[in-house]
């Protein structure tokens, strides 16, 4: 039945129950379905990220996502630009591809944030996205306590990522591939990464760099930045600093690269370098005014020989000096292979060498046997402009094996032939007596423990034990230094034939006896 609007009906008490618990019930579906979803229609407005899906500028705090790759019609500026601080852009793995032809220019980036010098901006996030082409491909300038995470750029004309007058930044996992496709100087030439105008106590980890003519390079007075982390492959130069200082690169890994790994120069002071393995070779150094490459390498297709009695127990380094008028320096650390010292040597016979056109000299520094490294510091390089030079390859060396050990000789003499038995020759199971290098043993014992027979007990040796222990004669009167199997050193001498006749009157004397016995 239709009642008119304002009409009351009390209806059956059953009726009202019924309809209280379906109000009820509706009610508390309501609420479940608004607590499960998090957001309705307004939340998702509200919760959901800004949609970007064309070049665009971001000036308002928030969070922002790219839902398609995005071509950009020219070369008039950044595509995404942000002028705000706290915003999050998320590329979503989708790409901002440069206009073609490409050109370079001031603010030609795929992403471009950029705050005042006075007042930079903080707390930008810029994440998952790729960058084809551009002058950068991302830049942030007077930004501070950002944050790049997962990014890749490719084909970029200057810098795959740049950042100016930023500090306190992390950059982690960031692919930087192809960033110049023609030889240039290092004037507007392709950097990977550049670190610039003053960036301080930045943090970079896990970079892998691919084609690239400068993988890293600082300048500028950038100072502090942490590095950890690097693989560069195929690059000209792995890295370069002019005017930076203090800064950190650690567990640094190159392969192919065309000329210096790290090449330093001009007011870069303080920088040091950890684990940095370029072409199998592992070294820590601390570079003033240096470039450092390995051998074999660019540089050289093959290491100088060793000097005679030393042989190579670790990698070789080239080193030469790269300032014009200001000398070099650099502490370096190498590590050799134990075993390839001789048997029986000690660390402490490695020691780290400069060869200077051939011709080697020790550097110093001290053996860590732990480590198995060999280190040495300060090791100066004279300026270009100077006659002198001082450029040259490093290794670490030790003595040859094979070289033998200076043993005492003992001073021909013509004497009895009991004399001869004054160096009896050891068994072939005992080790020969150890030696310094002037000669002289190491307590007067043998390595078995046994101490050396002296004069008058080797007179009492029996005529047997003579002719065993005597070599044969070399051939005319004198006696001959010779060495048995154990390497001690004996004489022998053929005599005047004074033995022979001792022992026929000894056999004429006993015959005599024997017949009185019978008498």
């Amino acid at each position: 039945m239709r009642r008119t609007r304002g009409e009351r009906s009390t209806g059956s008490p059953v009726a009202v129950s019924m309809a209280a618990v379906l109000l009820a019930a509706t009610l508390t579906a309501a609420t479940l379905l608004v607590a499960g979803t998090g957001a309705g229609p307004i939340g998702v407005a509200a919760g959901q990220p800004t949609a970007i899906d064309a070049c665009t500028t971001i000036d308002d705090p928030g969070s922002y996502r790219l839902t398609a790759n995005i071509t950009a019609p020219d070369a008039e500026g950044a595509c995404i630009e942000i002028t705000a601080s706290d915003v999050t852009l998320r590329g979503g793995g989708n790409t901002i591809a440069g206009p073609t032809p490409r050109s370079t220019g001031t603010g030609i980036d795929g992403v471009y944030v950029s705050g005042g010098s006075s007042a930079p901006l903080t707390n930008v996030t810029v994440a998952n996205l790729r960058t084809v082409g551009w002058s950068n491909g991302t830049h942030f300038e007077n930004v501070d306590d950002g944050t790049m995470r997962d990014l890749t750029a490719r084909n970029a004309l200057t810098n795959g990522i740049r950042l100016a007058d930023a500090s306190g930044n992390r950059l982690v996992d960031l692919t930087l591939a192809n960033i110049t496709e023609e030889e240039r100087d290092l004037a507007g030439a392709g950097h990977g990464l550049y670190v610039t105008d003053g960036s301080t106590s930045n943090a970079l980890s896990d970079l892998t760099f691919r084609d690239t003519k400068y993988s890293l390079i600082f300048d500028g007075g950038s100072a502090n930045n942490e590095v950890s982390g690097v693989s560069a492959t195929e690059t000209t130069y792995v890295a370069y600093l002019f005017a930076a200082s203090d800064n950190t690169l650690s567990n640094v890994t190159s392969e192919d690269n065309s000329r210096w790994v790290v090449y330093v120069e001009r007011g870069a002071e303080g920088n040091v370098f950890r684990n940095l393995t370029t072409n199998g070779t592992t070294l820590s150094f601390q570079p003033t005014g240096v470039a450092v490459r390995p051998v074999p390498g660019p540089g050289l297709s093959s290491p100088p020989a060793p000097p005679a009695g030393e042989r190579a127990v670790g990698p070789f380094v080239e080193v030469s000096a790269t300032q014009v008028d200001q000398p070099g320096s650099l502490s370096l650390t190498l590590p050799y292979d134990p075993a390839a010292l001789e048997d029986g040597a000690a660390a402490s016979s490695v020691s780290l060498q400069r060869s200077v056109n051939g011709s080697w000299s020790a550097v110093g520094g001290s053996v860590d046997a732990t480590a198995n490294t060999v280190s040495a510091g300060n090791i100066t390089f004279a300026p270009l402009s100077s006659a002198d030079v001082s450029d040259g390859v490093f290794a670490p060396l030790a003595p040859a094996q094979g070289t033998p050990t200076p043993t005492a000789t003992a001073t021909p003499t013509a004497t009895t032939a009991a004399a001869t038995t004054a160096a009896p020759a050891t068994d072939a199971d005992d080790t020969t007596v150890a030696t310094d290098a002037l000669g002289t043993t190491d307590g007067g014992a043998t390595a078995s423990g046994e101490e050396t027979a002296t004069a008058t007990e080797t007179e009492a040796t029996t005529e047997e034990e003579m002719t065993t222990t005597v070599p044969p004669a070399t051939g005319g009167n004198g006696a001959t230094p010779t060495t048995d199997t154990g390497g001690a050193a004996t004489t022998s001498d053929d005599g005047p034939g004074f033995g022979f006749a001792a022992a026929i009157a000894g056999l004429v004397v006993a015959v005599l006896v024997s017949i009185r016995r019978f008498d």
